[in-house]
């Protein structure tokens, strides 16, 4: 392999490994950063609450933005109060927090 092909390649993985968050990593940074903790900022957005057959709860979220909308899930332990999971349903176009 040549030095100047060499180099292409390197400083295109360096590059991206230095890529910034995206929007859609900064609403999943959000939502991992509650993961243990009780409480619930995103509340405004609940429309729903089911019980699961593991005994927890499981919240549902619908948050819009200019991007779309975003319908996402958040597992309660019921012992405890504090996340435990979450996921996103559908398309997550509207997943989104700008940065």
């Amino acid at each position: 392999m040549s030095r100047a092909i060499l180099v292409f390649v390197l400083s295109g993985v360096i590059l991206t490994g230095c890529a910034p968050f995206t929007a859609k990593d900064n609403f999943a940074s959000f939502l991992n950063h509650d993961i243990g903790l009780t409480g619930d900022d995103w509340s405004r957005y609940l429309v729903d609450t089911r019980a699961l057959p593991n005994g927890n709860k499981e919240n549902k979220y619908v948050y819009l933005n200019p991007r779309g909308r975003c319908v996402f899930y958040r597992e309660i332990d019921q012992k405890t109060n504090r996340m435990i999971a979450w996921r996103i349903e559908g398309d997550d176009t509207g997943c989104a927090i700008p940065s």
